[in-house]
């Protein structure tokens, strides 16, 4: 039996379903899960002209200018979209969302001073960061991040719950044989021991736990999640 596998996102999963009322799919129902791959957490940034020196600073100017702070995403139901929604939730801010196509567009907003804040994910930030063209604020997981072991993370600064990334996995059509499941499983336990996927943690990926049990009961975690902070009963 031939099977089409699929890379998803929890974006995909969770959030995207609450921003498009057309799509006509029940992610959690409609796949079959067998692994995650990775999660990819972002760096809240700033320009390296920007006034803004701390996450603490940049609340503070969001509250006293409500939708005066542009903030750049890569499009909505995104990582960086995530983030914004998140962010706002915990701290009572409202900015202004200025979505671009991608997350390389975000950036360059950024760096021309055309917004004044928005997040890159932590395997492409590095050189940013180090070159001093991007400042950043905060890591936008739940522990900071061993190529970046100097950023805090939001939510230490907070002192609040705030864990953003992209959670990466592999689903095949519902309805596939246990049988396949089982082997492509094991496939993908071969995968996140492999060099390459040793050197993606290295930059800024974390491993999630393999399996097809752990990726449904963490996209069931995120559904749940995304529906409180989009206010979705």
């Amino acid at each position: 039996m031939a099977s089409t596998l699929m890379v998803m996102t929890n974006g995909m999963v969770a959030v995207n379903p609450l921003i498009n009322k057309a799509l006509n799919h029940d992610a959690i129902k409609d796949f079959t899960y067998i692994s995650m791959i990775a999660n990819t957490p972002l760096v809240l940034v700033v320009s390296e002209k920007s006034p803004i020196r701390d996450l603490r600073s940049l609340v503070a100017l969001a509250r006293q200018q409500r939708e005066g702070v542009a903030f750049a995403s890569s499009g909505l139901g995104t990582s960086i979209h995530q983030v914004l929604a998140s962010l706002q939730q915990a701290t009572d801010t409202t900015f202004l969302h200025v979505p671009y196509k991608s997350g390389a567009e975000a950036a360059n907003a950024l760096l021309s001073e055309a917004v004044q804040v928005t997040a890159v994910e932590t395997v492409v930030v590095g050189p940013f960061v180090e070159s001093g063209r991007m400042r950043p604020l905060g890591v936008t997981s739940s522990q900071r991040v061993p190529r970046l072991p100097n950023i805090p993370t939001v939510a230490e600064q907070l002192g609040a719950e705030f864990d953003v990334g992209s959670i990466s996995g592999v689903v095949a059509p519902v309805g596939t044989p246990p049988a396949i499941v089982k082997r492509l499983e094991e496939a993908m336990a071969k995968v996140l021991r492999s060099e390459g996927m040793q050197v993606l943690f290295m930059q800024g990926g974390q491993p999630m736990p393999a399996g097809a049990e752990a990726f449904q009961t963490r996209m069931r975690k995120e559904v749940a999640k995304w529906k409180d902070v989009f206010g979705v009963r």
